[in-house]
């Protein structure tokens, strides 16, 4: 049933606040049916020049790149020039042992379980804003010995498998990852103002600039510094992405096949669907079936949604983070779209506050009041929880998706994802010298990385890589348990267990330090 009503008046009504002249902006596409029916952009192309965005900017599209690159790979496939279930070290002998485990269907769909290079860099050696060769990134991911969870097991958002698959399809193909785009996916469906830009060093023409917020409340440039890959490189343009949503429903490039392997959720074992494909995810926006892929820069965001049923299809751009993509595409979709399911709201009632931690995987949860309501701090990241009416505590991850936190008494919580369950128990609370235990010198040796705590001038943190160095201050947050806080916040964390400091992130597990011997 035809449930979409595309009213001008009200999307300009939506997007108002974002219609300035004085800052970046957003850039949006609306398509029924693969006919472009709404096009509006908003702000500045770069603050430092008075130039309006367009339709025809480019911008980064971050993360969404990345079902691009997955049909990069099903098209060598294609060509019999790989399987996608062949193991990594098949075509990448330098990984370790991992890679016989782990196989490329496994890195498009985040459940390889190994360790990401960009997130591990990014803790260990403050990369962001320092340039960084794709071959010592490569180096990096190739160089870890040891894994987040075995093959299969479980999902983990993971950028350095990515890297990978761009140097796949560099070594299969005999070509650059750019140029294999451009000829055998962007040239063929007419979008030539799309291509892959692994840095922002250079100056390319109709471009969009990325924009931070600084400490004087004015804005800085947004550079990533390390060369991207098919983690999220490519550069588009509204229209552009307007063409590609519509291949997308007829494709040309790409056997039915091939789209249809795409779309296929992952599984994981014990447990069941993920809901991400081949780098689209598959879900239900407040009932309304949708297919997406986010993306995110360092100074902007995208948003490519797809409602099938309703023949919609929304492209968001912004080039700040002043501005999110997503949010802006679900209120497009509340706008455009009737009879959707309502919003969740919580339910009144008790809720446990305090750290929980699985002693299995390491997963932290931290429980805590904002404005009356359930919330998780989830390292640094604060995501409301929705109560439901059994006491239960929903993470709406996945739109209509997510995590469901099960308290079980006051000091447990049963986590359930993915079809299985995880238990996480509640912490102790630290003690006022618990960082005592932990001073002196680690070593993370498949790293090549160095960490010295320090409590001599406050409780800190200093980690030491090939590419730089991180200061953090460590809080204490429960007994054996501290969070790494940066310049910009909570980054991830440290448990002491035994002999070991054990570092986690929203994409790393329990990376080891192990205590160095004087």
């Amino acid at each position: 049933m035809d449930r979409t009503t595309i009213d001008p008046a009200t999307l300009d009504a939506l997007l108002a606040p974002h219609n300035r002249c004085d800052r970046p902006g957003v850039a949006v596409g609306i398509a029924r049916h693969g006919v472009p029916v709404y096009r509006r952009w908003l702000g500045l192309a770069s603050v430092d020049q008075p130039l309006a965005l367009s339709p025809a900017t480019r911008m980064r599209i971050g993360s969404t790149t990345k079902h691009m690159t997955c049909l990069a790979v099903m098209l060598l496939q294609e060509a019999g020039r790989l399987s996608i279930d062949d193991p990594v070290r098949r075509h990448i002998a330098e990984v370790g042992a991992w890679g016989d485990r782990a196989t490329l269907a496994q890195l498009m769909s985040h459940v390889s379980g190994i360790r990401d290079s960009l997130d591990v860099l990014t803790l260990t050696n403050d990369i962001i804003g320092r340039p960084l060769a794709a071959a010592d990134q490569l180096a990096i991911q190739a160089g870890f010995g040891s894994v987040n969870f075995a093959a299969g097991t479980d999902w983990m958002y993971c950028n350095g498998g990515y890297v990978l698959l761009t140097e796949v399809v560099q070594r299969v193909s005999g070509m650059a990852f750019g140029d294999f785009l451009r000829d055998r996916i962007f040239a063929p469906l007419g979008m030539h103002d799309t291509l892959a830009r692994p840095l922002d060093l250079d100056f390319l023409p109709n471009s969009a600039a990325l924009h931070v917020r600084n400490a004087a409340g004015g804005w800085d440039r947004g550079v990533f510094g390390p060369a991207i890959g098919g983690e999220g490189n490519v550069v588009s343009t509204i229209d552009d992405m307007l063409r590609w949503l519509r291949h997308m429903d007829r494709p040309i490039v790409g056997r039915a096949e091939t789209w249809a392997r795409m779309y296929l959720p992952a599984s994981v074992t014990p447990g069941g669907s993920t809901g991400y494909g081949l780098g689209l995810v598959s879900t239900r926006y407040r009932g309304l079936p949708v297919v997406f892929h986010t993306g995110g820069v360092i100074g902007g965001t995208c948003q490519m949604l797809k409602a099938p049923d309703q023949g919609l299809d929304i492209i968001v751009i912004t080039n700040s983070w002043d501005a999110y993509a997503a949010p802006i595409a679900n209120q497009i979709l509340d706008a455009c779209v009737a009879d959707l399911h309502p919003l969740p709201e919580t339910v009144p009632g008790p809720f446990p506050v305090g750290d929980f931690v699985s002693p299995l995987t390491g997963r932290h949860a931290r429980l805590i009041e904002q404005e009356g309501k359930p919330a998780a701090d989830i390292d640094g990241t604060i995501v409301p929880l929705v109560r439901r009416a059994d006491g239960s505590l929903w993470l709406q991850a996945n739109f209509d998706a997510g995590a469901v936190m099960a308290p079980a008494g006051a000091d447990v919580l049963l986590w359930h994802e993915y079809e299985r369950t995880d238990r996480l128990e509640r912490v102790p609370a630290a003690a006022p010298d618990a960082t005592l235990a932990i001073a002196g010198r680690w070593r993370a040796e498949e790293l090549g990385a160095m960490a010295r705590v320090d409590t001599a001038d406050g409780e800190t943190m200093t980690i030491v890589g090939e590419h730089g160095r991180f200061a953090y201050r460590l809080v204490p947050k429960a007994r054996g348990l501290w969070s790494l806080l940066g310049p910009k916040g909570p980054a991830g964390r440290i448990e002491h267990r035994g002999d070991a400091l054990l570092l986690s992130s929203i994409s790393t597990r329990r990376l080891r330090f192990e205590r160095e011997v004087a």
